[in-house]
């Protein structure tokens, strides 16, 4: 009998794995077994039954805690097993692979200023569609006549702009809300903050340079103490003042479109499809204050979290081991040569080259410029151990399941 099973895709067809409930003798047992069925050879099935499931016993034996350690082995193993299997095809090094994901980071942040360019350009002419869409830029077509619109225009635009309010209305019904309490004018201030620095460290990370929607000014209510954020969009026909809920929801769309940042889900992607999450109308609910209070620091904490750290990719990529790795395995490739007329001078001894250079680190970029081939060798090993670990350390890796 079938207890548990779990499916993998393969380039040529299926794998299962079983844990079976069988008999041995008058005892119940366990096997974990895999059933391969390939496609290309009208469906043909392989099994294989490769050992004892340890889990269930230990179960029943009342040990958790050694169920688990010997799962954790079991898994290690396998996956394992599995990377070994497949480290040399394409589709594992795209997901794990430093270089591969340094390729993909690079192709990114390129994607991500070119976008931005164009949010930031149709924001300039007060036409970007604030819809929790991922992919709608602007609210209406720019219409550059200098004459009069005549009637039948008139009736065009005035159903365009229907057709519009219907399109956003449906968009924000079908996303999914964000608790009440991201209506109050508090928290809108709060998040309005913390949004704001979230563009900053993100434009910074993947290059976006002069973005004005950083230029938010605040300015202080008379006679009082409070500060409130007002960004000011110098547009064709003048200047547009953004504030309160306006101005939080230009960011959160700039956050998803550009960065892929679910700011009220709680989620960073690098490819953001659908809608994101929006503020609820705060009326008719029944959500207590207590379940405000842990929903706002579950935001904080998560969007702070990320404020202090960096992207996970940047830690599977691994950029500062790879050049620790690289200046320490160059330094056989740097000779020290003594200049009776300008001091020392330092060479590169790579293929016989006679270059020679000002400092060792001029050799060192000579290196990544005119033998990279060489630079490849030297830093395998270190990309190699980053593959392993960037695989290991994903828990929802594939060949990790039992």
């Amino acid at each position: 009998m079938v207890v548990k099973a779990n499916m993998q895709f393969l380039d040529d067809g299926l794998v299962f794995y079983l844990t079976l409930q069988t008999l041995d003798g008058d005892h119940i047992v366990f096997k974990e077994a895999k059933v391969c069925e390939y496609i290309d050879t009208d469906h043909c099935y392989e099994l294989s039954i490769f050992r004892n499931a340890i889990y269930y016993d230990k179960i029943k034996e009342g040990s958790p805690q050694r169920y688990q350690e010997c799962r954790s082995q079991d898994i290690s193993t396998q996956k394992c097993a599995f990377f070994n299997a497949h480290k040399d095809e394409e589709w594992l090094k795209n997901k794990y692979h430093p270089s591969n994901l340094l390729r993909f980071f690079e192709r990114r942040n390129r994607h991500a200023q070119e976008i931005a360019k164009e949010f930031l350009f149709y924001l300039s002419r007060g036409i970007v569609n604030l819809s929790p869409s991922a992919t709608a830029f602007y609210a209406s077509k720019v219409n550059f006549q200098t004459s009069q619109p005549n009637s039948y225009e008139k009736a065009g635009e005035k159903r365009r702009r229907l057709d519009k309010d219907q399109d956003e209305e449906s968009e924000f019904s079908a996303a999914l809300k964000a608790h009440p309490v991201s209506c109050l004018p508090r928290r809108i201030q709060s998040d309005i903050e913390q949004a704001f620095a979230l563009i900053q460290k993100l434009d910074s990370e993947k290059g976006i340079e002069d973005n004005i929607i950083c230029n938010i000014d605040f300015y202080g209510e008379f006679h009082s103490e409070s500060m409130f954020q007002v960004l000011i969009v110098k547009c064709l026909t003048g200047e547009r003042v953004l504030y309160g809920i306006e101005l939080l929801d230009t960011l959160l769309t700039y956050l998803w479109r550009i960065h892929g940042v679910n700011y009220y889900g709680m989620i960073e992607s690098d490819e953001p499809k659908g809608f994101r999450h929006v503020r609820s109308d705060g009326k008719n609910h029944t959500e207590t204050l207590e379940a405000g209070v842990v929903w706002e620091k579950k935001l904080d904490t998560f969007w702070q979290k990320r404020l202090s750290g960096q992207h996970p990719m940047e830690a599977m990529i691994g950029k500062e081991k790879i050049d620790a790795a690289y200046v320490e395995a160059s330094d056989l490739y740097v000779r020290k040569i003594a200049d009776e007329n300008e001091g020392w001078k330092y060479g590169c001894e790579a293929n016989d080259c006679t270059e020679l250079f000002n400092s060792a680190e001029c050799v060192r970029e000579h290196l990544k410029l005119e033998h990279p081939e060489l630079v490849m060798e030297l830093t395998s090993k270190v990309c190699q151990d980053l593959y392993f670990h960037n695989y290991m350390n994903d828990p929802d890796a594939p060949g990790g399941t039992l």
